[in-house]
């Protein structure tokens, strides 16, 4: 007994032939898993920045430190993050205990650890997200607190990052038949720009 895909031979060539097509070229079936776990991601992210209280997007030691340098560049006095740990509510209360605790700087600030390449790839999205938050409020539409932090600071903070994966994800995609050596650049100059970023971050640290 033959089984029902033998018996119609054209069919195997089909899919044999899809196959051939999709090894040859995987960009859209991969441009369609990526948007797909992007939107699911983004969608698991963000769904309580309407519960009542607002679960916070952000989350995390990491990740809060980060965000802090954020929005303490211009919410704060220079880099205090005090205030941001204070006022937001992206650190579990022990974490966050912790972190007010910290030994202070020779400035009196609290140390931050986390580089600022993150925080330099978020402010063109920090700033839409605040010329959103400052034109509502200044049509009447209503009233949304400046504060760096509410819903729609975070989703555009979050759009921005899976924006930039998108981007470099499609760059590198671009170069994956070619030849070693410039898969090796790309991703060495992918190394010097993080490089420098760390550099960066600790001149600023020296200077506060």
């Amino acid at each position: 007994m033959q089984l029902p895909y033998l018996q119609k031979p054209e069919k195997l060539r089909t899919i044999f032939s899809s196959l051939v097509t999709f090894i040859k070229n995987p960009r859209p079936i991969l441009l369609l898993v990526c948007l797909l776990s992007s939107g699911y991601f983004f969608h698991t992210q963000t769904k309580g920045l309407h519960q009542k209280p607002m679960i916070s997007a952000i989350a995390g030691w990491d990740n809060s430190l980060y965000y802090y340098w954020l929005r303490s560049a211009f919410l704060e006095r220079p880099f205090d993050f005090r205030e941001s740990a204070l006022q937001t509510q992206t650190m579990p209360e022990e974490a966050r205990l912790e972190f007010l605790n910290s030994t202070p700087t020779s400035t009196g600030r609290l140390p931050n650890k986390n580089g600022i390449g993150w925080v330099a790839s978020s402010v063109p999205f920090y700033l839409m997200a605040d010329g959103i938050v400052q034109g509502i409020n200044a049509s009447g539409w209503g009233i949304i607190p400046r504060d760096g932090y509410g819903p729609i600071y975070q989703y555009m903070i979050f759009f921005g990052q899976l924006l930039y994966a998108g981007l470099y994800l499609n760059s590198f995609s671009s170069i994956h038949s070619s030849t070693p050596e410039k898969v090796c650049n790309f991703s060495l100059r992918g190394w010097a720009i993080y490089f420098r970023t760390g550099l960066s971050a600790l001149a600023l640290l020296s200077a506060i």
